[in-house]
């Protein structure tokens, strides 16, 4: 299993190019054209013309993003023809001038309505963005049983807003980042001054202006620009839809990602022991909290190693097999055509399609799904002497096992990792099962996230170092 780093991307060319950074003209009439040959003569740009006792006047919005009784209220103060506009129309702090077209045309895509007066070079922003969203509802992949139960949503001030009300932190920092993706996706950092490290934002800023002229539909697409490893099976981001994760790791000096259109937020740099932290380990008493930690590290190696342990014992190691365990075993085993690395592969995949098809589907044939492909499937196989009883508790005890990680990429790692090393357990035994957790070990070593080893376990401090491992009394949180 070889890993290696990603070659130099070359070097995109921004968006910004295309749409010049253009003064915005005194003429209502070419600040109009120029708007709807932006927009493509688009029908939803919504244009009125209006005219004061002296000027003429334009608002100009967005139909299909704006909401239509904030609209209401702009008019009056334009449709009277006997009275003169005093310019600015508005003192609302809604309210702001914006001199360039590149800034309206944003603006516009955001939800402004823009007013243009005849003789004034700059137009007036009022904030009419439609207020359609999502309830905050708690996270379905990511429940916890005591806690808070409330999960990010697709609109970006919303989730400030849920991190803003929990650190109540004067240098908590939110930098909005302008960067000219082909959607013009707002992305924002957060991070504690003075917490975070310098150098870890300014090489985050660095790797986002990749993204530039991209479509960047999705945060997943903004998490493969920022990891420095993209091969490698291993995250080196976590993310969540948590707002209390995220506050919890801004407070121990990490950087939070968010961006508008996603309910998920990124948080870097991180450790290998990042992935397997969840909120429950301090809702619950330290002893409980420490107790379910061990059990998902343990899981770890159990996802991994146990359907190569099984292979490597049942095809080269019989010694070590208790007498008590032999005759059942081989009585099991022996009439079944396929070898046991067959057999394994076969359920592995069995349970892999079991997963996406329970997952693709509604909820309520999702269940049917899952009992037909756990009961029927699995005693029918077994029945017909396709797969032995063993392997299909063995196949089982590792699905569980992936499934306690709390972040789901990992656990999508962890499955791809067990076939290698169940393909080298098949063909040297327990050495091919060493030998390639040995590369897995050599992979993780090799890691950095923002240039923080994925393995930094030791610390100078020795209570630091179990706090990484383990929940200790006290509160707090893992630092």
């Amino acid at each position: 299993m070889l890993f290696f780093k990603a070659p130099p991307k070359e070097k995109p060319v921004p968006l910004a190019a295309g749409l010049p950074d253009e003064p915005v003209s005194p003429s209502v009439s070419e600040t109009i054209q120029w708007l709807q040959k932006e927009f493509g003569h688009s029908s939803d740009l919504v244009v009125t013309r209006y005219k004061d006792a002296e000027k003429e006047l334009a608002l100009i919005y967005v139909d299909t993003l704006t909401d239509k009784q904030k609209i209401q209220h702009v008019l009056p103060h334009l449709n009277s023809p006997q009275v003169p506009l005093s310019w600015p129309p508005f003192s609302s702090p809604s309210a702001q001038a914006c001199r360039t077209y590149p800034e309206a045309v944003s603006a516009l895509l955001e939800g402004y309505a823009a007013i243009a007066r005849e003789g004034m070079p700059e137009l007036i922003l009022i904030q009419a963005d439609s207020a359609f969203q999502r309830d905050v509802k708690e996270p379905e992949g990511e429940r916890v049983i005591k806690g808070a139960h409330e999960g990010l949503v697709e609109r970006l001030a919303i989730n400030v807003h849920l991190i803003r009300k929990r650190v109540a932190h004067p240098k908590l920092m939110i930098d909005h980042l302008s960067i000219h993706t082909e959607n013009r996706t707002t992305i924002a950092l957060l991070y504690i001054d003075g917490k975070a490290d310098p150098d870890v934002i300014r090489q985050a800023k660095d790797r986002l202006k990749e993204l530039a002229g991209e479509p960047l539909l999705s945060i997943n697409r903004v998490e493969q620009t920022l990891e420095e490893f993209p091969y490698s099976p291993f995250p080196q981001i976590i993310n969540t839809e948590r707002p209390d994760r995220l506050t919890s790791n801004l407070m121990e000096g990490r950087i939070v990602l968010l961006m508008n259109g996603s309910p998920v937020g990124l948080i870097f740099p991180i450790s290998f022991l990042s992935l397997y932290q969840s909120p429950d380990d301090y809702n619950n008493r330290w002893l409980v909290g420490t107790f379910f930690r061990m059990i998902r590290l343990f899981s770890f190696v159990t996802a991994i190693t146990l359907p190569s342990l099984y292979i490597a014992v049942v095809s080269f190691h019989f010694e070590v097999i208790p007498n008590e365990l032999l005759f059942p075993l081989k009585n099991s085993v022996q009439d079944i055509p396929f070898p046991p690395l067959v057999e394994a592969i076969i359920m592995e995949l069995t349970i892999d399609l079991i997963r996406e098809a329970g997952v693709r589907l509604p909820t309520s044939i999702g269940q049917t799904i899952a009992i037909v492909g756990g009961l029927v499937i699995g005693d029918a196989v077994v029945k017909a002497g396709l797969v032995s009883n063993i392997t299909i508790i063995i196949v089982a005890l590792t699905a569980i096992a992936s499934f306690a990680v709390p972040s789901s990429d990992l656990s999508g790692s962890l499955r791809i990792l067990r076939f290698p090393l169940m393909v080298g357990a098949a063909m040297f035994g327990f050495l091919g099962v060493v030998i390639g957790f040995l590369f897995i070990l050599l992979e993780m070593c090799r890691l950095e996230s923002f240039g923080v080893p994925y393995l930094s376990v030791l610390d100078s401090r020795l209570r630091q170092t179990f706090k990484k491992f383990i929940r200790l009394p006290g509160g707090g949180t893992d630092g």
